[in-house]
Formats: structure tokens, C-alpha cells, sequence
């Protein structure tokens, strides 16, 4: 998204689409933590399984402990 600004409004709905624990064998991000997909301003239509949402998609990068990594932001579900 890094041609898009998306303006948040103070206290947005956020839907969460998914958790995840995952553990990297291979050192190419992070070593294990957690990730969460969450849809931004929340969901705004469900299509065929597929999830539309109303700003902006994110995911939440954690580590084991629950400290935050790293947030990512992104208009498609990854």
C-alpha cells in the first residue's frame, strides 16, 4: 500500500480474519511467533468465502513472548 494513505478514524473496528502460530525453519523473517489478519474499519462484504473490508487489510506480526514486531498493511487478503 505504498501508494495509498489510508486515514484511520480514532477507536476503528477491527475484525480479525485470522491467527496463526508459525515457526520459521530457515532464517528468512522471523524465527516463531504469532500473526494475526485483521480487516480494517471491519468487514464490509463476504463474498463466495472471500473477505471485502471496509478501509484496509493488516497483519500483526507477534513473537512468542506477545511483544509486537511489525505491522503490515495491504488492500488483498495474503
Amino acid at each position: 500500500m505504498d501508494s495509498k494513505i489510508v486515514v484511520l478514524p480514532n477507536k476503528s473496528e477491527a475484525d480479525i480474519i485470522s491467527k496463526a502460530f508459525f515457526q520459521e525453519y530457515f532464517d528468512i523473517r522471523f524465527d516463531t511467533g504469532y500473526c494475526v489478519h485483521i480487516a480494517l474499519g471491519g468487514i464490509e462484504t463476504l463474498k463466495r468465502g472471500i473477505v471485502y473490508p471496509k478501509l484496509c487489510f493488516a497483519t500483526l506480526f507477534y513473537d512468542t513472548i506477545g511483544k509486537m514486531l511489525m505491522i503490515q498493511f495491504h488492500e488483498r487478503m495474503k
